[in-house]
């Protein structure tokens, strides 16, 4: 883990165990620490190399909303590759 401010404040070693133990991870993102004309210049270039086919969004597994449980199977069960969609 990296990133955290006193992670040793919140997260005991047995539960940082448990997450290497099996290969998990966590991962969060603050967005409103970040300068708004620098997202808006990332997002930009961002969107820009996805539309050329430079960058590819692979979502191997789309559920119908009313399959949620089956979604989350599908991710506990570690069948799916990349992101999962829910369709309204």
């Amino acid at each position: 883990m990296f990133g955290a401010k006193n992670v040793q404040d919140t997260w005991a070693p047995r539960q940082i165990q448990q997450l290497i133990h099996n290969n998990q991870t966590v991962v969060g993102f603050n967005f409103p620490s970040l300068d708004p004309s620098a997202v808006q210049r990332l997002v930009q270039q961002l969107l820009a190399r996805i539309g050329a086919g430079r960058i590819r969004i692979i979502a191997d597994a789309i559920f119908p909303l009313p399959e949620v449980k089956s979604a989350y199977e599908a991710i506990a069960a570690r069948r799916t590759i990349g992101k999962v969609v829910l369709v309204p």
